[in-house]
């Protein structure tokens, strides 16, 4: 019977640095000649590029204090989608763009992104512009003009449930137990 077992391999060949080094000094021009060049040419292009900044304005989404609204779970995903594209809207652009001289609702649409982190409940505003100070006004522009109108809305619901339950209550007055 034959056994087959790992093959022997040869003993390993000393490193010879110097043969390395040979090659690299004989090359030098040739390296040179790519080298520098090829990074006066990528120096040159990101000198021209514009500076651009991004600012983050973050807003928290609180969940309910009212007692007897019930929701699903899954709402607050769905509600946290529904502020994420609500942000980027023209009207909300158009809002906040009445906040920043020299900006319209069209020149701020590629200038504003949001997303939403749905496991803290957490909305960023991001803002891009050629000055530090212009990108966090614009993220900041756009996360209030949201805010004054998410705010709206809520005094509105509030009126109209107070109206509701005086209604009930004008209603229930007079009735015998009560």
């Amino acid at each position: 019977l034959a056994r087959y077992g790992a093959p022997a391999f040869p003993p390993d060949q000393p490193v010879e640095t110097g043969r390395y080094f040979d090659a690299l000094r004989r090359s030098k021009l040739l390296i040179a000649a790519i080298v520098v060049p090829l990074t006066l040419v990528v120096f040159a292009l990101s000198s021209m590029l514009p500076k651009t900044y991004k600012a983050t304005s973050k807003i928290v989404l609180e969940s309910s204090t009212d007692p007897l609204q019930t929701r699903a779970p899954d709402s607050a995903e769905r509600r946290l989608a529904t502020i994420e594209r609500l942000l980027t809207t023209r009207q909300t652009r158009r809002r906040a763009a009445r906040r920043i001289p020299g900006e319209t609702a069209t020149s701020l649409e590629d200038k504003v992104t949001a997303s939403v982190d749905p496991t803290a409940d957490i909305i960023s505003i991001d803002a891009t512009d050629d000055t530090a100070k212009g990108a966090a006004r614009i993220a900041n522009a756009v996360a209030a003009s949201f805010l004054a109108r998410q705010h709206r809305g809520d005094v509105q619901r509030l009126r109209r449930a107070k109206a509701t339950l005086e209604q009930a209550l004008r209603e229930l007055r007079g009735r015998r137990g009560i």
